[in-house]
């Protein structure tokens, strides 16, 4: 399963079990909108409806190795096209912790 559909997912999860525990304790929680179950299929289906980028794209042509769905190599070079480099925070592997704009300043 690829990482930017098992990331979210996983995520949803743990929120979805966050929410159920504050219920017990009493807590109301109301007018959220949350996956029709917690099915694998079901939380799929909301992050594909719900999730989207906006500000600071990032990690989105992964430096990895081809065959762990990587897009550039450690060089920045594109997989399979002669050069063409990938030189911004699409090529982050993961998020960072900090803002995405400092590095490649």
């Amino acid at each position: 399963m690829p990482e930017d559909v098992q990331v979210p997912r996983e995520g949803i999860k743990l929120a979805l079990r966050l929410v159920e525990r504050i219920k017990a304790q009493g807590y109301p929680i109301t007018d959220l909108y949350l996956p029709v179950s917690d099915t694998d299929e079901d939380i799929d289906a909301y992050i594909r409806k719900q999730e989207l980028t906006t500000l600071h794209y990032a990690c989105t042509c992964r430096m990895a190795p081809l065959e762990e769905d990587g897009v550039v190599d450690d060089e920045l070079m594109v997989w399979g096209v002669d050069g063409l480099r990938v030189a911004d925070t699409s090529v982050f592997p993961r998020i960072i912790a900090g803002h995405t704009m400092g590095p490649p300043v």
